[in-house]
């Protein structure tokens, strides 16, 4: 079996709100129109401190497993705490990720199961969209990073990652902070390399230690376009 998919990263989204008796009367005609999922419809607060990883996980289900054309996953303007997650496919069908507000990541270490933020896994088809605001708290996160002396630390998660297959994926419009000096790490499998990768106008600061921002990327096949920071490296 085909290993499938894993891609990495820090965001925010904007919001429409639509009630289920609009989801039932677009299944009525086909979803020719995308259907939007509100995180803030399936709990996420936008005061900055709550976790809402749960919340985002539950609106990400909801809109993967639509079967009646595209879905989208919305997430209002405002600021929102998301400890790691990761959001899992395959999907019913084309999916888009919006971010319209701010994704504030937590400073500790120890609320990550991964050496990741947030991550995308098993989707074909898949477009993430800004607008928003990518908050690594890398001031707040860069403290926490030993590394140079302590060889037995933890590395401090990366802006977006992928270690699998993953394939027709468009990252566009992405720009915040990373607490890691590696913003932007894309490794895929040598025998399913990643296909069609793009990354459309990325920007993601780092001010740590050991420099600015980098980008590491193997077996992938896609373009860049537009700004690009830190360097693309596809």
């Amino acid at each position: 079996m085909k290993e499938m998919g894993s891609v990495w990263l820090i965001m925010v989204v904007g919001l429409v709100v639509m009630s289920t008796t609009t989801i039932t009367t677009l299944a009525q005609t086909g979803g020719r129109r995308p259907v939007f999922f509100d995180v803030t419809t399936y709990g996420a607060v936008a005061d900055g401190k709550t976790d809402n990883s749960m919340a985002f996980s539950k609106a990400w289900t909801k809109a993967c497993g639509w079967k009646y054309g595209k879905s989208v996953v919305f997430i209002p303007k405002g600021t929102y705490m998301v400890n790691s997650v990761i959001f899992r496919g395959p999907c019913s069908g084309p999916i888009t990720f919006i971010i319209k507000g701010v994704l504030k990541a937590p400073t500790d270490p120890k609320l990550f199961f991964t050496d990741h933020w947030i991550g995308f896994q098993y989707v074909d088809g898949l477009v993430v969209k800004g607008g928003g605001y990518l908050d690594g708290q890398g001031p707040s996160a860069w403290p926490y990073n030993d590394c140079s002396t302590n060889p037995n630390c933890k590395p401090l998660p990366t802006a977006y990652n992928s270690e699998v297959q993953i394939s027709n994926v468009t990252f566009k419009n992405i720009w915040g902070t990373s607490s890691s000096k590696v913003a932007v790490n894309i490794k895929c499998s040598g025998i399913a390399p990643c296909q069609n990768i793009k990354l459309v106008n990325i920007n993601l600061s780092y001010n740590g230690l050991g420099g600015p921002a980098i980008s590491s990327c193997s077996n992938v096949r896609g373009r860049t376009y537009g700004t690009q920071n830190p360097s693309g490296c596809l």
